[in-house]
């Protein structure tokens, strides 16, 4: 279980591509606004681009960025294989985006993987260039859809955590998706060590959305607190000297990486 990915053809997906499940009515405002900012700060990729993550074209300026996600997701690949070995296991993947880390989990060898997001282009787009007989994509808001209770062995929120206002509501909701014995991982996300740390955050978030244009991002982008993650349970997996060291020489990405079970 979990060998080495191997890159989705194009003739692959076209042969499995299946239409992206709709659980959850579709809300273009939030996905217009979304994509807006992000078509600015260069992060929508064109079909070719994005069926090359995690490695980005040659020259792309978040190069560094992926070369940090990539380190972070062969981590948890590597977890999964020792915790699992050949064992298939059903993962559900929250805010997926295009849907790189589904489609590498998925051909990693998992029992089924399930991205979902709330941005119908990118898991359109993910739908389009990734698909595979154990892989689907989900527009579905995670409260309020009608997803199956006690299927998942893992779930993953690889940085998107940050666009849910209240951990604990989604904490609870996400563990009744989890078989019993299953854990939810936290990647990618920043965590802040006490107010005053997370009030300056949310200044310099309010600052670079207002200087992109877009100010109504800062009520969609919320700043968490390790304190609260830790008070649900949260385990720092990222909390070893041997990860310090990794992450102050610039080799794994600044951020704990957080085990809930």
């Amino acid at each position: 279980m979990f060998a080495q990915p191997v890159k989705t053809t194009e003739s692959c997906a076209s042969q499995n591509a299946m239409p992206v499940k709709l659980l959850t009515p579709f809300d273009p405002e939030r996905e217009n606004l979304y994509l807006a900012l992000r078509e600015k700060e260069g992060r929508v990729w064109s079909d070719e681009q994005a069926r090359l993550l995690p490695h980005p074209p040659a020259g792309n300026p978040f190069t560094k960025e992926w070369r940090l996600r990539r380190d972070t997701y062969c981590r948890y690949r590597k977890y999964l294989k020792h915790r699992y070995g050949r064992i298939p296991v059903n993962i559900l993947d929250v805010g997926c985006g295009n849907g790189w880390m589904s489609a590498l989990l998925a051909s990693s060898g998992a029992g089924n993987v399930w991205g979902l997001d709330l941005n119908l282009k990118e898991l359109e787009q993910a739908d389009r260039i990734f698909a595979q007989p154990n892989l689907k994509f989900i527009y579905a808001d995670v409260f309020s859809a009608n997803l199956p209770k006690a299927y998942f062995h893992q779930i993953t929120l690889a940085a998107s955590v940050q666009y849910f206002p209240n951990l604990t509501s989604l904490m609870s909701k996400l563990m009744g998706l989890l078989r019993p014995g299953g854990d939810i991982h936290i990647l990618d996300s920043p965590f802040y060590t006490d107010d005053a740390s997370r009030k300056a955050a949310r200044e310099r978030s309010k600052l670079y959305f207002e200087k992109m244009g877009f100010p109504e991002m800062t009520l969609r982008y919320h700043h968490h607190l390790r304190a609260d993650i830790e008070a649900l349970g949260g385990q720092n997996l990222n909390d070893t000297l041997w990860q310090r060291l990794r992450q102050k020489a610039g080799w794994a990405a600044p951020f704990p990486w957080y085990l809930v079970s």
